[in-house]
């Protein structure tokens, strides 16, 4: 059955402090590791075979769980942002292939126990840029679950001439601050810019999580509806209305 359009919009923001994991209040976080699954399940770039970065960890509101009322929260990767990664063909042509059979190359076998485990609610997308992204629904339980560990693949000879991408060393939150940051001499001087105003400080370095806010967001027009591009979709706009338009306004 078919889920109802949502009638209720939300506003999501990024808090100063950790999750509180287990709390009434506790809606996810963003940065940090993913939660309940397997590091053999941690989804790899297609293009460059690194684990790709998590992105956020979300426990959606009940009327936003669209593969059924049991999968309560979805757990988000993409490829490494800091730059254009560098294609590894090898890996690229293996993960992309439609072989299931266990490769000769020992380079490859990580990949191939990727996709022997991968999560059955994992599901892969493309922006319109070509970046790689992964999604993976999440049970109650795996929601509540372990922190998983990123799988370690310095030692790979297909790998060992790539740099290692920075979340990996830094974590999520650092490796975006500095990458937005950039070098700097004292707090004073960056204390001004968005992204230490953001953190509230400069993130430590390792997998640290910032746990996301969530308030109800009263006379939003476009809730319920699809949100659709006016140079993208010209034609299919229907009932929605574009932000930072005449029609938003009102």
């Amino acid at each position: 059955m078919p889920l109802a359009p949502p009638t209720t919009a939300y506003d999501l923001e990024l808090l100063k402090h950790p999750p509180a994991r287990g709390a009434d209040n506790h809606h996810g976080w963003c940065y940090g590791l993913p939660p309940g699954i397997a590091e053999s399940q941690w989804p790899l770039s297609p293009f460059d075979g690194f684990p790709m970065q998590p992105c956020f960890t979300l426990r959606l509101p009940e009327q936003y769980r669209a593969r059924g009322s049991q999968f309560v929260a979805l757990t988000m990767f993409a490829d490494q942002q800091h730059d254009e990664p560098r294609e590894v063909a090898a890996v690229a042509a293996y993960l992309n292939a439609e072989t299931v059979e266990r490769p000769a190359d020992p380079a490859l076998i990580p990949y191939w126990n990727y996709r022997q485990n991968r999560h059955p609610m994992e599901f892969r997308m493309k922006d319109i840029i070509e970046h790689n992204f992964a999604a993976i629904w999440l049970t109650e339980a795996e929601f509540a679950g372990p922190l998983c560990q990123p799988p370690r693949f310095a030692d790979n000879p297909l790998l060992q001439n790539r740099p290692m991408p920075p979340w990996l060393e830094k974590g999520s939150a650092r490796a975006a601050f500095d990458l937005h940051v950039g070098a700097y001499e004292s707090i004073e001087e960056i204390a001004p810019k968005y992204w230490y105003r953001l953190f509230g400080h400069v993130p430590e370095i390792g997998h640290v999580a910032y746990a996301i806010g969530m308030a109800v967001r009263a006379g939003d027009p476009n809730v319920g509806r699809p949100p659709r591009d006016p140079v993208l979709h010209p034609d299919e706009l229907g009932a929605y209305v574009p932000p930072h338009t005449n029609d938003a306004e009102r």
